[in-house]
């Protein structure tokens, strides 16, 4: 399963296996610029990157997400994978999804609640902005070649209005159409 959205915390124990890893396989936070993180895993001067054929964003492994997550505070883990999910949005829809119900005893569980995780955080940082279409476009395709194959559900649960949607604008005649089905027979 993919979420595109404002990313996940990948802490929850509702998010990760039952030993504790996380169920993220990957995870692109277009948000954090490439080159900006330190590869905890890598070389002592190499820095994470966007993924292959992209130009934006950083990615992150499901081996460095769960080095994250073996830290014993949250400053550690951030400094790790500093992706954030700021609104919790994404987070909580991609509990509905996919949760596992660990956190309440089973008794909350999301729909594909085994399922392994893509997680996308939309969007370049611009002041007071909303990830542009062709954002959202590299992020699907992004899924899709990592799903290589594999069955692939989107999670695609943010919008915008980008302004009025009055079938008029101010002086000029309003252009309804309004159709009828009348029945075949």
């Amino acid at each position: 399963m993919a979420v595109l959205d404002s990313v996940i915390d990948s802490a929850p124990p509702d998010l990760c296996n039952p030993d504790g890893t996380t169920r993220i396989l990957k995870l692109w936070d277009q948000t954090i610029p490439p080159g900006t993180v330190l590869n905890a895993l890598g070389a002592e001067d190499e820095f994470l990157q966007a993924p292959l054929g992209y130009h934006i964003g950083t990615e992150f492994s499901e081996e460095l997400i769960n080095l994250a997550l073996e830290q014993p505070t949250e400053q550690e883990r951030y400094a790790i994978c500093p992706s954030r999910d700021v609104s919790g949005h994404g987070t909580h829809v991609t509990g509905i999804a996919a949760g596992n119900g660990r956190a309440s005893e089973g008794k909350y569980r999301g729909v594909a609640y085994e399922s392994k995780l893509l997680v996308v955080k939309l969007g370049v940082q611009r002041e007071n902005a909303f990830p542009k279409t062709t954002e959202l476009m590299q992020a699907v395709d992004y899924c899709v070649k990592q799903a290589e194959g594999i069955p692939l559900v989107i999670n695609l649960s943010f919008g915008n209005n980008y302004g009025s949607h009055e079938p008029y604008k101010k002086g000029k005649e309003s252009r309804l159409v309004f159709v009828e089905f009348l029945p075949l027979s």
